[in-house]
Parts: C-alpha cells; structure tokens; sequence
C-alpha cells in the first residue's frame, strides 16, 4: 500500500484447518510462527555478525511496516484466532501485527486504509444508480393490431419467427385436427371412448385462428419479395 508505506499479507481461512493444532502447518498458530519468524527472526551469516536482517527485510528493502490479516468466513472462526492472536502477544515469541477480520470487515479496513473510507469513491453514486427502480417494460394492448414489427416483437407472450415456419405449422395443426376428427369417426364407429379427443377439437378453433391469420401474414411477407423462404 503504497500511500501508507504498508504491506498487507492476507491468509484466507475457509474453515478446513484447524486453528491451535501447531503440528499441522495448516493452522493458524502454524502460519502465525511461520510469519513471526519470516517478519523478525534475524537472519545472515552467524559467525559473521551478519544478522541485522530479517527474511522480510531482505526480501522487501522499501522499509514499509507488514500486517497479517486473517480473513474468515465466520465470527466465530474470526473470534476463534482473535484469541490465539492475543494468547501469542503475552507470550515470547516473535511479535508482529496480525488481526483477524470477517470479508465484510476486511473490506472495510482495506476500503479505509486505501481510500480513507469504507467504499471505494463513487460506490455511493453506483449502489444509488443500483437501487432506482428499473423502468416498466412496455406493453401493448394485446386486442389492438400492431403498427410495426416492433411493436408485434413487444408484445407479451409473443416471439418473432420466419414465415415460412407459421405456414408450415399451421399445415401440421390443420392436419393434425383433420386427423383427430378422423379418429373420432372410427373409435365411434368401434364404440370405443371418445371422451378426450373431443374436447382436443372443441378448444382448437380459437389457436387455428390465431394461427392462420400469422401464418397469412407471413404468406404476404414472403409474396412481397417473391420468396417462399426467409434468408
């Protein structure tokens, strides 16, 4: 962090190593040892007197200061290495800054220590624009004929397709009803139930409707350019 002349170094704890276990490198007390011996322990040539640095100064030579920041998914995980945090300050080893920090707070520290408060500049103005309600969408009264295909495409439960394909379609569903009437003729005939198809050819009228008239104005669409199929 350039502006603080600080560095951060950010260990995040998902929750699947354990914090006091020092035997496990994984834990938290684990790492903790391993940072104070990384950020303070001097190192160099013994016999020399070479041991003014340590293995971080050598590796960082701007002097910044270093923190630890323990990011946990969890309060109770965060106040789990608090703890350790602490316990590890009263005792002799290698001292160093470390804290352990939730996402959210961890967030806001970095937010401050980057930016001198909790949200990056112009996040307000964004979660404001974020949080207007988005206009209604526009809809059309779906008795009236559309004036353009525009508004055919806007209106609800409706989809622009090919021409080509509604005639084709409405040829299969005329010739599907044709075939259940047919059905109807010979289960009749066989004295066998019919309660069913019936009710099929009673409800199709009103969709054969909708459909040929579509279906005619994707015949006119394609007579205009001569076509009978769209590019």
């Amino acid at each position: 962090m350039a502006a603080l002349k600080k560095r951060f170094f950010i260990e995040y704890e998902t929750g699947s190593a354990t914090v006091r276990d020092a035997k496990k490198s994984t834990s938290t007390v684990a790492k903790l040892d391993r940072y104070g011996n990384f950020l303070c322990a001097r190192v160099g040539n013994v016999l020399g007197g070479g041991l003014a640095d340590s293995a971080y100064t050598r590796a960082f030579t701007d002097g910044w200061s270093a923190e630890v920041l323990f990011v946990t998914r969890t309060e109770a995980k965060r106040d789990s290495i608090t703890r350790v945090i602490a316990e590890r300050e009263r005792s002799d080893k290698w001292k160093f800054a470390a804290r352990a920090l939730t996402l959210e707070e961890s967030r806001r520290a970095l937010c401050r220590a980057v930016y001198g408060a909790e949200q990056p500049p112009g996040m307000a103005r964004h979660a404001a624009r974020i949080a207007e309600p988005a206009p209604a969408p526009m809809t059309l009264p779906t008795d009236a004929p559309a004036r353009t295909a525009s508004e055919e495409r806007l209106r609800r439960g409706r989809v622009s397709v090919r021409g080509e394909q509604l005639v084709m379609l409405e040829k299969l569903l005329r010739n599907s009803v044709d075939a259940l009437s047919s059905t109807v003729d010979v289960l009749t005939r066989m004295r066998l139930s019919t309660e069913t198809i019936p009710a099929i050819l009673r409800a199709a009228p009103e969709p054969m409707r909708v459909l040929a008239e579509y279906a005619r104005r994707g015949r006119e669409a394609l007579a205009r350019y001569g076509l009978t199929d769209s590019d």
